[in-house]
């Protein structure tokens, strides 16, 4: 007995004096009530986001209907564990928060429970799994949220697998299902830390390894700032890559394992969490302009590869106007090589509502430019100077019609092609129309100020 209860059982003492502060509590409470600070109404404020549901009680089992032991049942910071048939009991959880069930050897189990689905003891079946765990940390103790890990194990028969698990732990604790029982190696890597070596294990059924606590540092780095080879300016969105060389690289292109930055507004860019060995390192500027170079690196360097140039380019851009100077909105811009016979545009823009278009990155030179709105409305060829001006596009046309007749006999299923004098490609043809009407006839718009050749083809 404690010694609170002696005290009121002691001698001399009133079974009536315990009234004093009761009543001392009433006083205090009512002076909190008439402050407007009363304690049911902190407590309304503090859950009216996500009001607790009653007490959420059930049994978890296995697959024999066997109840488990030791469940860890969670929500937030609350957390209970299964009584020795399995039973459980967790209060103080919304309807809306997300309930984690753990055991070992168990698949883990996550769902949020409405409180309208509380009312009956709930009955929670888990699978058995063989699982690895363990807590990933950076050298400062804070945890590794995201992260990929790499498996690969040896089935009893067939060759090794491999399989690449993305890790979301905000804890930075990670709890994954491996796919059998068999032995197995592991790493993991994340976004700007080095790969580290999990180890190597045999995991038997229904068991679950534990690889403790890993701490994961940043690795060597390589830096370099790019900037523009005419000009000096920052060569924003230059890409710079670290590919482990020879046969390490292929087996980093099976984990998934990239290593990549883009330069930023100063044209700096910082690739991190390389691991010891022969890199690789391949950069591609906005027009496509590239350099390679290998480079070894050894644990947690730093190497700066100083300042690099590539060309960044020029740009197209301009209004697009109807027939009577309004402007066209969301016409698309196409641009072509005009050297190349392919018919796939290599860049595109979209006119705004007052119908300008910008297509960036483009080096100097002569582009076929292609407006559609929705069908061919202009096609002309553009040069692409160093230091650009705006260009303006007028859509003007004249209509085409007439009857397509072979020895007086209408063909009803002829196509006519416009041919731009400045679009000679013929696999960039446009078809502008078909005679599928009885007679052979058919009108259309050529949206074209230069001179045009028609030609009409037939099967």
């Amino acid at each position: 007995m404690s010694a609170r209860h002696r005290r009121r059982s002691g001698p001399g003492l009133s079974a009536r004096r315990p009234l004093l502060p009761r009543l001392a509590l009433l006083l205090l409470l009512g002076g909190l009530a008439l402050s407007g600070m009363s304690v049911a109404a902190a407590s309304d404020l503090a859950t009216a986001a996500d009001p607790p549901c009653p007490v959420w009680q059930g049994v978890v089992v296995d697959p024999d209907g066997v109840g488990i032991r030791g469940a860890t049942v969670a929500a937030g910071e609350r957390a209970v564990e299964s009584d020795p048939r399995g039973h459980f009991a967790l209060a103080g959880v919304g309807g809306s928060e997300e309930i984690r069930i753990d055991a070992l050897g168990y698949a883990p189990w996550r769902a949020a429970v409405p409180c309208a689905d509380r009312a009956e003891p709930a009955r929670i079946l888990l699978a058995p799994a063989e699982l690895l765990r363990g807590r990933l940390q950076r050298e400062d103790g804070s945890p590794v949220t995201r992260a990929m890990l790499h498996l690969e194990w040896a089935p009893e028969r067939g060759r090794v697998a491999t399989r690449n698990l993305e890790i979301d732990a905000p804890d930075g604790l990670f709890r994954v299902v491996l796919p059998e029982a068999a032995r197995y190696r592991a790493s993991v890597s994340a976004d700007g830390l080095q790969r580290i070596d999990l180890g190597e294990w045999v995991v038997a059924p229904r068991t679950e390894v534990d690889t403790g606590v890993t701490l994961m540092d940043p690795g060597a780095v390589v830096t370099a700032s790019f900037v523009d080879a005419e000009t000096g300016a920052p060569a924003t969105g230059t890409v710079l890559q670290a590919s482990l060389f020879g046969l390490a690289g292929f087996a980093a292109d099976l984990r998934h394992e990239v290593h990549r930055g883009s330069a930023d507004a100063e044209g700096a860019v910082s690739v991190a969490g390389l691991s010891p060995g022969r890199y690789a390192l391949a950069y591609r500027g906005p027009l496509g302009e590239q350099g390679f170079r290998l480079l070894t690196l050894r644990r947690n360097e730093r190497v700066d590869l100083g300042e690099l140039r590539v060309g960044t380019g020029s740009e197209l851009f301009g209004r697009v106007l109807g027939q009577d100077g309004s402007p066209v909105a969301d016409a698309t811009i196409r641009l072509f090589d005009p050297a190349a016979e392919l018919f796939d545009p290599f860049a595109e823009a979209t006119t705004d509502p007052e119908g300008r278009f910008r297509i960036t990155a483009l080096a100097p030179g002569e582009y076929l430019v292609r407006v559609h709105a929705p069908s061919l409305l202009h096609s002309a060829l553009v040069r692409v100077e160093r230091r650009p001006r705006e260009i303006e596009i007028g859509l003007a046309g004249v209509r085409l019609r007439g009857r397509a007749l072979r020895n007086g006999v209408p063909l009803t299923h002829a196509g006519l092609v416009a041919l731009s004098a400045n679009d000679h490609s013929r696999s960039r043809m446009a078809l502008v129309s078909q005679w599928k009407r009885p007679d052979g006839s058919a009108t259309t718009k050529l949206y074209q100020t230069n001179p045009v050749r028609c030609e009409a083809t037939t099967n």
